[in-house]
């Protein structure tokens, strides 16, 4: 490793991916070394929107959640911040 490496270190956890609809969202859980390696362990499709700080709260603590870009993504991510 480069001693002037400024990365974050890699997730411990899996990482999980969130699709967000005003309705609905859904995700998966990959786990993995990489993109090329990574298998989906679990998935969600379709929950309703108002479950979702109760979904993440039942997420282990080395997940780490990607939320992709939308209108409301900002409002989400600090929603889910604890």
């Amino acid at each position: 490793m480069k001693t002037n490496d400024t990365s974050p270190p890699a997730p411990r956890g899996r990482v999980i991916g969130l699709d967000l609809h005003p309705d609905v969202f859904s995700a998966a859980a990959l786990a993995g070394q990489d993109a090329a390696t990574a298998q989906v362990e679990q998935q969600w499709d379709r929950l309703p929107t108002n479950e979702l700080e109760r979904w993440a709260r039942r997420l282990p603590s080395g997940d780490v959640i990607a939320v992709e870009a939308s209108g409301n993504t900002f409002a989400v991510a600090e929603q889910l911040r604890g």
